[in-house]
């Protein structure tokens, strides 16, 4: 598994590789404490068993079956006094997260970023703690990135470590560079047996190589450590209340800093964990609201948006030559750059849940006007555009997404039915095994719609109990083919975009076309309740079930009181008990 290294570093590195494994086997499970113990059930989880049903949807929704109050999707079981938290795992740092602390340690030095073993993803994300395993091939990784990027280092020392810029360091700068350096690396204060440690071998190594080489070798065993590699949160036992911990100053900026920045904490931020300005809301309320007005954080957000609404989809779009001719690779780049580009607009200058589900305009090029039915930009790039109001609104008609979301030579009802329940209800359908393909077109066969086609197979008793939600959502997309121009004829028959929503918190109902399902969805709680709970999964690194509804009632609350602003649905999340606390896990 390992190749075999000589050095001091040797020993050190595959001691701490080898415990990096261990730590990564017990992250997969999701639910490690730092402490090591199963977690309990999340505050609010007893109450929400004993309640009542609203239907799967709203169960789903809020994680559970129990009464919900139509008008905040959050349980009415819930107590409104309790300090309420949620487990925390053990999270590696993700590939992105990686190289962009890598990139902050050494903002002066060039290096070439190592190829990784790809980070696993669940249910779209790859922050859940239960998508990270650690494999030979990623511990190779990080030993080849630490050796490679140490090598460079050591070589430019002036580049990044100010007190050896000179032909002959300083005195003190060994024992500076091993406190400081390894204490922005662990993003917290050394132990005093870990300084001693990286201190002996420092030393050692300088004595028998000298300056440049003992930084060397130092600079590797602090980026092979778990304490690098891993965020591990273990709380303030000394001040445990309500079944909770809250985080220690140094744990909360990390998670403000890797929500929000994708890497470490800045300066400014772990100045304010030292000096216990983290240990208030308001305190963490100023430094998120300084992180999210940096640039950094548009790069951060567009990684969770892109998850969030599985934008991978896009990845590789092929679609028929034969029935649509002028669908290239560029037509393909084309279609994701748009769509990734309206979310960052989306998010940063219109900023409302409103506005993400109405919105009329589209980032269009020459390439793109065909399928958006607007005259061409007389330039080549991308320019955000009025699109047919009647015919578009926000993300559920961008074009890239629905071309996603569909096969190559047709629309896909199902898949988008999908989309919509899982990612912006929160109600992921269960698909039985065994399910029969829905029969295709062929030469001869009387002209039929997809949905025609579909409904031969879905009326089936087999299919009927997940496809009539599914369907009733999906067939409402009927406008749109598959590259996601819309039209009035399917197969030359006239397109029937009715559909239904069917056991939601507080939409159900009848409406016409993707249009109209938006401005359901625009005002939905449901909708308000989910999007929440995406960014506290994504944040906490949390699986479907590991996050009691009732822990997001103060974000929700907040997010709504902002006129559902994006920003402060961030400020609301990260200011929360949820946010900001552990559940305690008994011996």
């Amino acid at each position: 598994m390992f190749r075999p290294m000589t050095s001091s570093l040797t020993a050190l590195a595959l001691g701490q590789l080898g415990l990096a494994l261990v730590v990564g086997a017990a992250a997969c499970t999701g639910n490690v404490q730092g402490n090591g113990a199963v977690p309990a059930p999340a505050p609010g989880a007893a109450a929400a068993a004993a309640g009542g049903t609203t239907g799967t949807a709203g169960a789903a929704a809020t994680g559970g079956s129990m009464p919900v109050d139509p008008q905040t999707g959050i349980p009415t079981t819930c107590d409104a006094t309790a300090k309420l938290a949620a487990p925390s795992p053990i999270l590696r740092l993700t590939n992105r997260e990686y190289q962009n602390t890598l990139a902050d340690l050494f903002p002066g030095l060039k290096f070439e970023p190592a190829t990784l073993a790809t980070d696993n993803k669940v249910n779209g994300f790859d922050t859940i703690a239960s998508a990270q395993s650690i494999s030979s091939a990623l511990v190779e990784g990080y030993f080849e990135q630490a050796k490679q990027l140490a090598t460079a280092a050591a070589a430019n020392l002036g580049s990044w470590l100010p007190c050896a810029a000179g032909a002959t360091p300083a005195p003190s700068c060994g024992a500076d560079f091993v406190t400081s350096f390894a204490a922005r690396a662990y993003r917290r204060p050394l132990a005093t047996e870990e300084l001693a440690r990286l201190t002996t071998l420092f030393e050692s190594s300088q004595t028998s190589w000298g300056f440049s080489k003992a930084v060397e070798v130092t600079l590797r065993a602090v980026l092979e450590s778990p304490a690098f590699l891993y965020r591990v949160e273990l709380g303030r036992a000394d001040a445990a209340e309500g079944g909770t911990l809250p985080l220690s100053g140094y744990e909360l900026a990390s998670r403000l800093s890797y929500l929000l920045w994708d890497s470490m904490p800045d300066s400014a931020l772990l100045d304010a964990a030292s000096t216990g300005a983290l240990d208030s809301v308001d305190g963490v309320t100023t430094q998120a609201r300084r992180l999210l007005g940096d640039p950094r954080a548009h790069a951060a957000v567009a990684t969770f948006q892109s998850q969030w609404l599985r934008f991978e989809k896009m990845d590789s779009l092929k679609k028929s030559a034969t029935l649509f001719p002028s669908f290239s690779d560029t037509t393909a780049a084309a279609l994701s750059d748009s769509a990734a580009r309206y979310v960052d607009y989306l998010f940063w200058q219109r900023g409302t849940l409103s506005a993400l589900f109405t919105d009329s305009k589209a980032y269009v090029n020459s390439e793109l006007a065909p399928i958006y039915g607007v005259t061409a930009p007389t330039t080549s790039e991308l320019t955000l555009l009025d699109v047919n109001p009647a015919q578009r609104a926000g993300i559920l008609t961008q074009a890239g997404l629905l071309a996603g979301f569909a096969h190559e030579t047709a629309d896909a009802p199902v898949l988008r039915g999908v989309f919509v329940m899982s990612r912006l209800l929160c109600d992921e359908p269960p698909p039985p095994p065994g399910i029969p393909a829905a029969p295709e077109a062929m030469a001869g066969d009387a002209p039929m719609t997809t949905r025609d086609r579909l409904e031969l197979t879905h009326v089936k008793p087999a299919c009927k109990g997940c496809h009539d939600s599914i369907d009733g959502i999906g067939y409402g997309f009927s406008h749109y083919d598959a590259i996601g121009a819309y039209r009035d004829l399917d197969s030359g028959l006239p397109v029937n975009a009715t559909g239904v929503l069917q056991n939601t918190v507080d939409i159900d109902g009848p409406f016409d076309g993707a249009v109209e399902l938006g401005k359901k969805l625009a005002t939905s709680a449901q909708a308000r309740v989910c999007v929440t709970k995406q960014w506290y999964r994504y944040a906490l690194g949390l699986g479907e079930n590991e996050l009691d509804s009732c822990v997001l009632k103060s974000a929700v609350d907040g997010f709504k009181a902002s006129g559902d602003k994006f920003s402060e649905l961030l400020v609301a999340v990260v200011s929360s008990d949820a946010f900001r606390r552990r559940t305690v896990i008994a011996p």
